[in-house]
């Protein structure tokens, strides 16, 4: 009896090898800011991103499994994974028995959301501790925040960055919107947890200055989630206002003053509510609801399948749009709501498996935040992550948050990071301070 349980000591420890497990998460953490870089630089589309994105998760993976021979594995962890794999074999199925749509264009490796799903799983699965989490976000923060220092200093010179008035840079004003609001929200968190003084200006600094690209964009959706989430969010949270009276006063001083100047805003602007762009979002949801609604049974329970320009596909063949684009005058690129998208890519099965992962994380984080945010900076990361995966799912109820470029990309790395300090505890160092 001795022996057998001497061998089986021995079988576990070839099983789970500590050094074998450092490794492979010292890769993964390289690959992951590789992977950040990547996004950053614009090659996180190309098989370059892709090929870091893999080799990540299967590294994860690996880690994961050996892993269990050391603790129990957090269940958040492994159900979160496990909704994302679902959600990605929805979107392998779909594709697979998706009509043939005329016009619904080719699919690639992207819009069948392997890439980013690799990526979220990666890190809720590679990041092994907090320090390494916090060493990934200011990672982030860092490289993101140098490179629009450098872009801001550069604007006056290029007049080629703005269409009629809006700060475009490469790419769509409201995708930009949404990038800035998204690291506003991480700026302002960090340095409201800040423990020097240096620290503390430069996150505010930088949050001002993506604040300040995020206006010139003239987002609507990404600056109202910016004063309606992300502000509040992070005066809830701020250490420095030691009662729930303070915050509560300087939440309801932020309304006071934003209130009336969004009132008078409109008032001198109302083109910019009832005018022709509020109009096509709001036909483009529309259509989209009925464009699931007329669809087969089938069809709602797998979708039509992912690919570049299913929606106006999907809505001609319902006959909800002609050859021409009516009724909108021209030919809708997508719902604009990631939920409407995934439904009419992926059916009921899709969405329901990236709720599901969405509430994973958002519930985890928030639940990590509450047990600790009495503890100063040890609350930084649930509190960063819990305001912007709140402020980037909103925005992706009115917009593909999670399917455009840069912003989508850096919201499945979020949303795998949440998940990831979600299953670790505070370091004891940290609780003491």
């Amino acid at each position: 009896m001795g022996n057998r349980g001497k061998v089986s000591d021995d079988a576990r420890d070839n099983r789970y090898s500590p050094e074998l497990t450092r490794r492979l998460s010292i890769c993964v953490q390289a690959l992951l800011f590789g992977y950040i870089i990547a996004i950053r630089v614009g090659v996180a589309r190309s098989g370059f991103g892709y090929t870091v994105a893999g080799t990540a998760a299967a590294c994860a993976l690996v880690t994961a499994w050996f892993r269990r021979g050391e603790r129990p594995a957090a269940s958040i962890r492994l159900w979160f994974s496990a909704f994302l794999f679902a959600f990605l074999a929805a979107n392998l199925l779909s594709h697979a028995l998706a009509p043939d749509l005329p016009d619904a264009s080719r699919t690639s490796l992207r819009t069948l959301n392997i890439p980013t799903v690799a990526l979220a799983v990666a890190v809720a699965l590679g990041v092994p501790d907090r320090r390494t989490a916090r060493r990934l976000l200011i990672g982030v923060l860092i490289l993101f925040g140098g490179w629009w220092v450098g872009q801001a200093l550069r604007l006056p010179w290029q007049a080629r960055a703005f269409s009629h008035g809006r700060l475009v840079m490469w790419g769509c004003p409201v995708v930009l919107g949404l990038e800035m609001a998204l690291l506003s929200s991480l700026f302002f968190a960090y340095a409201s947890f800040a423990d020097r003084r240096w620290k503390m200006l430069a996150g505010a600094a930088a949050g001002v200055l993506t604040t300040g690209l995020l206006v010139m964009t003239g987002t609507r959706l990404a600056i109202a989630a910016w004063g309606v989430i992300i502000v509040p969010g992070v005066l809830l949270t701020a250490p420095w206002l030691r009662t729930t009276r303070r915050k509560l006063a300087l939440l309801g001083i932020w309304f006071a003053l934003t209130l009336p100047a969004a009132g008078l805003y409109l008032a001198v602007n109302p083109i910019r509510m009832d005018g022709a762009a509020l109009e096509g979002r709001r036909d483009q949801l529309e259509i989209g609801a009925r464009s699931i609604a007329r669809a087969p049974w089938g069809r709602k329970l797998i979708g039509h399948g992912p690919s570049r320009r299913v929606f106006p596909a999907v809505a001609t063949r319902y006959e909800l749009l002609d050859d021409q684009g009516e009724p909108l005058g021209y030919r809708p690129p997508h719902a604009h709501n990631t939920l409407l998208q995934a439904a009419i890519e992926t059916g009921a099965i899709g969405v329901i498996t990236l709720v599901a992962a969405w509430f994973i994380a958002l519930a985890g984080v928030a639940r990590r935040f509450r047990a600790e945010r009495g503890l100063g900076r040890a609350a930084m990361l649930p509190a960063s992550l819990l305001i912007v995966l709140s402020a980037t799912i909103t925005m992706s109820l009115m917009d593909r948050g999670f399917q455009t470029n840069v912003p989508g990309q850096l919201s499945w790395l979020l949303l795998g990071l949440a998940v990831a300090v979600a299953a670790t505890r505070p370091p004891r160092e940290e609780i003491a301070a």
